[in-house]
């Protein structure tokens, strides 16, 4: 018994570093995604939010998916078109983007 029970336990451990290496892996080349050269970047308590602003108008703001992987970068096709009667702002949620 205690020896199927330390073989579940290593197989658990091997399990959670492969989907802990998988996520590092997938939000490191989020990373390498080149960032609009007219981003900014708001410094909060909590963390470094960056966002975009573009067009003249009335405000929108877009926020993305709540999914890890998800960034500003959906909207892209979007914000092109809402930009020309809107101020468009686009930002990428702590955690993602």
């Amino acid at each position: 018994m205690k020896h199927k029970f330390l073989k579940f336990a290593a197989f658990t451990a091997a399990t959670m570093i492969i989907i802990n290496e998988y996520i590092t892996t997938k939000t490191e080349l989020l990373d390498r995604l080149d960032k609009n050269d007219d981003g900014q970047t708001y410094k909060w308590r909590y963390g470094n939010i960056y966002y975009t602003k573009t067009g003249i108008g009335s405000p929108i703001l877009l926020l993305h998916d709540l999914t890890p992987g998800s960034s500003a970068e959906e909207w892209k096709s979007t914000i092109e078109t809402l930009s020309e009667t809107h101020t468009v702002y686009a930002i990428d949620l702590l955690g993602c983007g």
